[in-house]
């Protein structure tokens, strides 16, 4: 089972605080959630290749901001797929 994984990149002089998570999903998909983006230090933004780059997650933890990027990948997920659903019902007619 996947759990999320801390994947800051520190540096070597600095404190190790870590700012970054990572859950793998599987089949290149992995959805990472950080307050150390360098264009938006102290706000929680989440991103998930190809679904999305950068979303601001307007939380206040990172465990309120693991369970938002993972509703947000879950919410895309299925509407992706029922639109495959839908694609294939016209396919056959139905």
């Amino acid at each position: 089972m996947s759990e999320w994984k801390d994947t800051t990149s520190y540096s070597r002089d600095k404190e190790r605080i870590p700012t970054t998570w990572s859950f793998d999903l599987g089949e290149g998909m992995r959805i990472t959630v950080t307050s150390g983006h360098i264009h938006y230090k102290g706000e929680w933004i989440a991103r998930c290749e190809p679904f999305f780059d950068i979303r601001q997650l307007d939380v206040k933890n990172k465990e309120e901001a693991q369970s938002k990027a993972m509703g947000l990948v879950r919410e895309k997920l299925g509407r992706i797929s029922a639109a495959i659903s839908s694609g294939v019902r016209a396919l056959e007619g139905k």
